[in-house]
């Protein structure tokens, strides 16, 4: 199959999520997936340590046990004995697709052409912030190399951590030390049924903002009403305050501008920059 014709921002942008359109009929070579990790090992990790362990299933009747045990984490979300990894998606436009989706996905795991499970060192368990982050920080950028690699010769993954409920279980599935290592998630691999995926609604202004670093003490005309201490730096969004008469922005942390008047300190330039502290 000839690979689809995608620039870098297209490979970027349209790497979904793929669940439904996962095409279990087709076997996925070896040498394949052996090329999209290799690609996948050239991302950046923790002190360069490479530590990473990466295991690949593409044997039938092991796939079909790992895709039993996706099926039991799924059943007990079903089943409400724990909290869902979908149970807070009111941001999504799509939440009920999501969920769909995901039951999907549960449906044929088990008749995946290959299922990829990366492990990293250690336990997350009992670890400080600081030893979190550098674990999940030397792992998950090679694992989002690999999707991308997939994609762009017209396979496609997603990532499943649900799995992470009967890891243990897993883990005596494959012989995994289960004290040693942390089981990233579980990562079906096949072919897509077509290449054409558009891009997500996403967009950075729903989630981005500046922080302006040259303080500005707020007016006095608007202290007493803003909810946050003025001697806090200034965060710009692009969202119009709460009473929609105002040319300041919420702050990040969604503070709710109550002040009257536009702000009084600059022109329309400095205004657009400037928010609530």
């Amino acid at each position: 199959m000839e690979r689809p014709e995608l620039t870098i921002d297209e490979v970027l942008t349209t790497t979904r999520a793929v669940r439904k359109r996962l095409d279990t009929s087709r076997p996925v070579p070896r040498a394949l997936i052996e090329e999209c990790l290799e690609l996948a090992f050239q991302a950046p990790n923790g002190s360069n340590k490479n530590l990473w362990r990466w295991i690949v299933v593409d044997d039938p009747r092991i796939v079909a046990r790992l895709g039993a045990e996706y099926r039991a984490a799924m059943g007990v979300l079903q089943n409400g004995q724990q909290p869902s990894q979908f149970s807070d998606t009111s941001g999504s436009p799509d939440e009920a697709k999501l969920l769909e989706s995901a039951y999907a996905l549960a449906e044929k795991i088990d008749q995946m052409p290959a299922l990829l499970i990366p492990l990293m060192p250690g336990r997350a368990d009992g670890k400080s912030v600081v030893e979190q982050a550098a674990m999940w920080g030397s792992i998950v950028q090679a694992v989002w190399s690999f999707m991308l690699a997939l994609r762009s010769r017209g396979l496609g993954s997603c990532w499943a951590t649900v799995t992470s409920r009967r890891e243990r279980e897993i883990a005596d599935i494959l012989g995994i030390p289960f004290e040693d290592y942390t089981q990233v998630g579980m990562f079906p691999i096949a072919y897509t049924v077509g290449t054409q995926f558009r891009r997500a609604w996403r967009t950075s202004r729903l989630a981005m903002c500046w922080a302006i670093t040259a303080f500005r003490p707020l007016p006095a005309h608007n202290r007493q009403s803003a909810p946050c201490a003025p001697d806090r730096a200034h965060w710009a969004v692009r969202s119009p305050c709460a009473n929609g008469g105002c040319e300041h922005r919420p702050c990040a942390f969604r503070c709710r501008c109550r002040c009257p008047r536009p702000h009084p300190a600059a022109g329309p330039a400095k205004r657009r920059g400037l928010g609530v502290p």
